[in-house]
């Protein structure tokens, strides 16, 4: 938001006299996107037929542990390390390979909507949701221009995806199918997708199709403002992808809290 100019006016009680004055001042705030907390619920590494979403926290302990970290509410008692929660005065658990490998890429859909202000409040929900469970995440942003946060987590990250959602417009110039297409074909390491959009199109399908043939775990959000409110071509788009064992989770108004659990279902 850009401010040119501060009035000011007074006067008296009585309303008798009365001045006003204008200063330029022109100045910029920065407003950050709305958001909602959401419970965040890492994926298993293999999406199995019947398989389910798993707390963060409740990753298997028979992996290698590669480091430590700070303790956070859900770990398990045989993870702690005794030696650095003696060393450091604090209590510090072990992290695990498998922990770190759990990395996120996140695709905004900026096909302009009249829902595209419901999709970036969802978009910083779940950024927030991800990033505050210190997992690593990536994420695009395809308009006139393309706008790539390489991996990464921590508050760091959270600011500079904030600040680009704060501006970001829904102006995309080319199908999102592409974005992904040409992102994808650059990784290699285990990922998984996380897609955003208020239309489940034809190009999204193409898109989760891509992605299901690159073998990358996939979730995709569909924002509406209320349910019931799939299209006929939407319900059969959701049905196919479905039957492909490709999770969809469509999402109503603010009630985003529990959006990874419903990916279970």
């Amino acid at each position: 938001h850009s401010f040119s100019s501060v009035r000011v006016k007074t006067g008296d009680l009585f309303g008798m006299m009365e001045k006003e004055i204008t200063f330029s001042v022109p100045d910029t705030f920065l407003v950050y996107p709305q958001y909602v907390d959401i419970t965040y619920r890492q994926m298993e590494n293999h999406f199995e037929q019947g398989a389910l979403s798993a707390n963060i926290n409740l990753v298997k302990d028979s992996t290698i542990s590669v480091g430590v970290r700070d303790y956070k509410p859900g770990d398990r008692f045989s993870w702690i390390d005794w030696k650095a929660t003696a060393r450091t005065n604090k209590i510090m658990t072990k992290e695990f390979e498998q922990q770190r490998s759990h990395n996120i890429m996140i695709f905004m859909d900026r096909t302009p909507s009249p829902l595209f202000e419901s999709v970036v409040t969802f978009t910083a929900s779940i950024v927030r949701s991800v990033l505050k469970q210190n997992s690593p995440a990536s994420f695009v942003s395809f308009g006139k221009e393309r706008t790539f946060f390489p991996l990464d987590n921590g508050d760091s990250q959270l600011h500079q995806i904030f600040c680009h959602l704060a501006k970001v417009q829904a102006d995309s110039v080319f199908p999102l199918s592409r974005s992904v297409e040409m992102e994808l074909r650059k990784i290699y390491e285990p990922v998984t997708i996380i897609l955003i959009t208020s239309d489940l199109s034809p190009d999204i399908q193409k898109a989760a199709d891509f992605a299901a043939i690159k073998n990358r775990k996939l979730i995709v959000f569909v924002v509406k403002e209320k349910v019931n409110q799939l299209s006929h071509r939407e319900l059969s788009i959701l049905e196919t992808l479905q039957k492909r064992k490709i999770f969809v989770n469509v999402v109503y108004g603010n009630r985003y809290t529990n959006v990874f659990f419903e990916v279970s279902k």
